[in-house]
């Protein structure tokens, strides 16, 4: 969001030292809102950021235990005894690539794909935002109630995803230290001395 008129400071810090410069933002004098219309725009608009980060992190920490479920997958993907390890990762990766795909379209790839498939929660308040900074004006009470619909709705899918986690991680890493289950494990060779054959 674009900062509000008024007067600010810029710190530029370079190897421990800091200089400040003084500044003024000054307002378009074309534009006929009142600083608090322009100041409630930008309270409403850091509000739609912030809620977007908390869904795009979401999305971002499901993908990295994905990758982790796929390390331990194709580590014990041979073990028979690793089974109902294996069946709790799936099913795990499963129900948190239904949080994700509520939160984001992860068919999207490209330009028209969301004319087939929609656009899910985190596209709904992006587009929320990029049509309330279109103007110099205070949000419409539209924008408010939608926002906090939508808000609401990620509020939940994160929720969910907590929950998820909290229930379905401790067994999975019980299971794989009742198995004495090491996934990171020394390469099995004729000798484990460096230089002997």
């Amino acid at each position: 969001p674009q900062a509000v008129p008024g007067n600010y400071r810029a710190r530029l810090t370079v190897n421990g030292e800091s200089q400040e410069q003084s500044f003024e933002i000054l307002k378009d004098p074309r534009v006929k809102s009142s600083q608090e219309d322009l100041l409630a725009q930008f309270d409403f608009l850091m509000d739609v950021r912030d809620k977007l980060s908390e869904a795009h992190q979401a999305v971002i920490d499901i993908r990295n235990l994905r990758k982790d479920l796929e390390y331990v997958e194709e580590k014990l993907k041979d073990d028979p005894t690793a089974r109902p390890i294996l069946e709790a990762t799936k099913e795990l990766n499963e129900e948190m690539t239904v949080i994700e795909n509520n939160i984001h379209e992860t068919r999207n790839e490209a330009y028209q794909d969301p004319l087939n498939f929609g656009i899910k929660l985190n596209n709904r308040l992006a587009y929320l935002a990029t049509h309330e900074s279109a103007g110099d004006f205070r949000p419409t009470e539209q924008a408010i109630a939608y926002k906090k619909v939508v808000s609401t709705q990620i509020d939940d899918e994160i929720e969910a995803l907590q929950n998820l986690l909290n229930q379905k991680l401790p067994a999975i890493n019980q299971m794989m230290e009742e198995q004495n289950i090491e996934v990171l494990t020394r390469p099995k060779t004729e000798s484990n001395e460096v230089g002997m054959k």
